[in-house]
């Protein structure tokens, strides 16, 4: 089977039949799957994965570093800033200033990606393309895998995500220590982080977040520590369901978007904006469309005062949070306000896109749970 061409939904060609079809056909190029609210790209080269990336921030390296107890969140801070300067790959910077070995990052950059390719097995619905030929400059992990065998793992893995769900229904369950957690078990420094998060308030959800983790990750730890009798897991916290994006033509939801945006409901219109790109990618119209409510969303964002340099300064006090309705982005950025960071540096260490983030700023704001002052 030719790989020119091949475009569709995963409702239509599962993530195994679509891996295996590339692979048999030794295809080299780049395979993008969206699901409106996320992007994975696998590349190939003669059949074999090469590459894999994501547009979800938590699976950038350096947050996925954090995530396992590789780096802190003020070296991750210093790298990026370090980046920011000299164009030098990330990777590179963490290893020459001495915050994780050559044989450390390579080994976290495989697990990285092959973590990326289980995920994509749990996708039932999104569309995918394959762009023949299309390799990135640079291959952004140095993989060299075959499609059957990641194709065991990841259904393994969605082996352990069924036995997990037993005992973690969702994301917003919420954790509660019977035990002591840290002792008597072997855990890695990342593991050690998301037990010292729990606070028998913080779903795991939260815990995600706050620690840069992965939902698995996450999941199989506080598993495990149930079945030692250390956890119990408690009913999940009643959440407003998130509106759906139903449309599937891209430019009733580039319209849609502008509406939203008119309309003030920020957060709704850059989510019908990137259903719209995901669904369009080849619409330049649609893309043209995207890209310029994106700017004219930041525009607004920075005249209402939420501009890089401002210093955010808590309105609340520390005690009152736990009394708030915050969403885990939310309870991420108002937990790193020490009246001395800008809103910047905060963006640098927030697993979130920035211009979510930004608009999390602005909610903030807006709530009156933050005020935002100048450099003193």
């Amino acid at each position: 089977m030719s790989s020119t061409g091949l475009s569709g939904n995963l409702r239509t060609m599962p993530v195994p039949d679509l891996l295996q079809s590339l692979a048999g056909g030794q295809a080299t190029g780049t395979l993008v799957v969206g699901n409106g609210v996320l992007e994975r790209q696998v590349c190939f080269r003669n059949g074999q994965i090469i590459a894999a990336g994501s547009s979800d921030p938590r699976e950038y390296l350096g947050h996925f570093l954090v995530s396992h107890g590789f780096i802190t969140e003020q070296q991750l801070s210093t790298a990026m800033t370090q980046q920011e300067l000299t164009r030098v790959l990330l990777g590179k910077i963490l290893v020459d200033d001495g915050y994780i070995s050559s044989g450390d990052l390579d080994r976290m950059l495989q697990l990285k990606a092959r973590e990326g390719i289980y995920d994509l097995f749990t996708w039932r619905d999104g569309e995918f393309r394959f762009m023949e030929g299309q390799l990135p400059a640079y291959e952004m992990v140095p993989l060299s895998i075959g499609v059957t065998g990641v194709t065991l793992e990841a259904m393994e893995r969605l082996d352990d995500w069924d036995d997990i769900r037993k005992v973690i229904p969702s994301a917003e369950a919420v954790p509660v220590a019977i035990g002591e957690l840290l002792d008597g078990l072997e855990l890695e420094e990342g593991e050690r982080a998301v037990l010292a998060s729990v606070d028998d308030d913080r779903s795991v959800g939260e815990i995600c977040l706050h620690t840069h983790s992965s939902e698995f990750f996450v999941a199989k730890l506080f598993r495990r520590m149930v079945e030692a009798g250390k956890l119990k897991v408690v009913r999940p916290r009643h959440v407003q369901p998130a509106v759906a994006v139903q449309v599937s033509d891209p430019a009733v939801l580039v319209a849609e978007a502008g509406r939203l945006f008119r309309a003030g409901d920020y957060q709704h219109a850059l989510r019908h904006a990137r259903a719209a790109a995901a669904l369009g990618p080849d619409n330049a119209v649609v893309r043209e469309d995207v890209v310029r409510l994106e700017a004219a969303l930041r525009e607004t964002i920075e005249a209402d005062g939420v501009k890089l340099d401002r210093v955010p300064k808590l309105v609340v006090e520390i005690s009152q949070m736990a009394r708030l309705n915050l969403s885990p982005e939310e309870g991420f950025i108002l937990t790193r306000i020490d009246g001395t960071s800008t809103v910047g540096s905060i963006l640098k260490i927030t697993p979130v896109a920035q211009l979510d983030a930004m608009l999390v700023f602005l909610r903030l704001i807006k709530a009156g749970h933050i005020r935002l002052g100048r450099i003193s």
